[in-house]
């Protein structure tokens, strides 16, 4: 009976009773969570009732793939190191690759989407960090970024409000004392 309060407060601790924001995400998928608001089961804007929604694919390369009749998107996440991180968006339309440098991110927030583009009502304000463009392809989304320090699709996210918590987690825990 003694050792009934030890073994509970281990298993409290093992049930990972730490903040809910990011303690289910790795690197990889916090970086994905900031940029896209995409995880598993997160839907794509703008195609009416039937959504068609992201499974992971793959942990390494980190992958999703959306899929319905009116859609295939394939997003790809690579980390190149704690603070660095690639992105490939695949779809009908073309290939896009970046690169997200978050060692300046200061803050990131939910916000409408400037550009206009159709396909997403919202965009994600990412203040301090730095974008990396390859091929012609991805050039116009990334000078809506330099311009504004916003990227301009993100998808139907489950909850937009644990934004700015995600962040202060994936400083803390993954992009140690060089962001903010």
């Amino acid at each position: 009976m003694t050792f009934r309060p030890i073994i509970l407060a281990s298993l409290l601790a093992l049930a990972g009773c730490s903040d809910k924001a990011g303690s289910d995400l790795d690197a990889s998928k916090t970086a994905a969570y900031i940029v896209l608001g995409l995880e598993e089961g997160t839907s794509f804007p703008s195609f009416g009732d039937n959504l068609p929604v992201f499974k992971q694919t793959s942990a390494s390369p980190l992958t999703y793939v959306a899929d319905n009749e009116k859609l295939k998107m394939t997003v790809s996440i690579t980390k190149q190191d704690d603070c660095n991180y690639g992105f490939e968006l695949v779809a009908s339309d073309g290939t896009y690759k970046f690169s997200f440098d978050f060692s300046g991110l200061t803050s990131a927030a939910v916000v409408d989407n400037p550009a206009g583009m159709g396909s997403s009502p919202h965009a994600t304000s990412l203040a301090g960090a730095k974008m990396a463009c390859e091929g012609p392809q991805s050039q116009g989304m990334c000078q809506i970024f330099k311009t504004a320090d916003v990227w301009p699709l993100r998808f139907i996210d489950k909850d937009p409000a644990r934004l700015p918590e995600v962040v202060q987690t994936f400083k803390s825990k993954y992009c140690k004392g060089k962001a903010g």
